[in-house]
């Protein structure tokens, strides 16, 4: 039973890191064209949060950014019904409520963390459409999102911690 439970929390990190990966790819590619010194997507880059390399196609900013808010949503999904699952075996399969109760508040802090960098996005698009200054606004965004991270980086080391106790 308990390498059952091994199982599960190790690999509820394992797609923890991997959407820490995806999220950050999500971020750079929804970031202004100016922050990146270009006017396009890059001609050719490695993803280190992806199964495989692969190379971006030659196309226009806005078809790029569309593809990977695609992706990245795809990919995102596919997460959250893993761990759904990883929960629920957690939860009623190994009788470790506990466990899953904690992976339960991570997912549920993702949840909000992604909801709110949606909307952080959706204003600093909005902002550069309409040429007007939100940045208290995005400052506001910004500081939940840090607390958010903080209070899941703290729950995911008592997942680890949890993993290591595990005999």
């Amino acid at each position: 039973m308990a390498q059952h439970t091994r199982l599960a929390l190790a690999r509820f990190l394992a797609i923890h890191t991997t959407r820490h990966a995806l999220l950050a790819e999500l971020h750079g590619a929804l970031q202004p064209a100016h922050h990146h010194g270009q006017d396009s997507p890059p001609a050719q880059q490695s993803h280190s949060g992806c199964r495989h390399e692969h190379k971006t196609i030659d196309t226009n900013p806005e078809e790029y950014i569309q593809q990977v808010i695609a992706i990245a949503t795809s990919g995102l999904i596919e997460i959250r019904d893993e761990a759904k699952l990883l929960i629920h075996i957690l939860g009623s399969d190994l009788n470790r409520a506990d466990l899953a109760g904690l992976l339960g508040r991570i997912e549920a802090l993702q949840a909000d963390s992604i909801a709110e960098y949606l909307q952080q996005s959706l204003l600093c698009r909005k902002a550069r459409v309409e040429e007007r200054d939100y940045s208290a606004r995005l400052a506001g965004h910004q500081q939940k999102l840090d607390a958010l991270a903080q209070a899941i980086a703290g729950l995911a080391e008592e997942v680890q911690a949890e993993l290591a106790d595990l005999p």
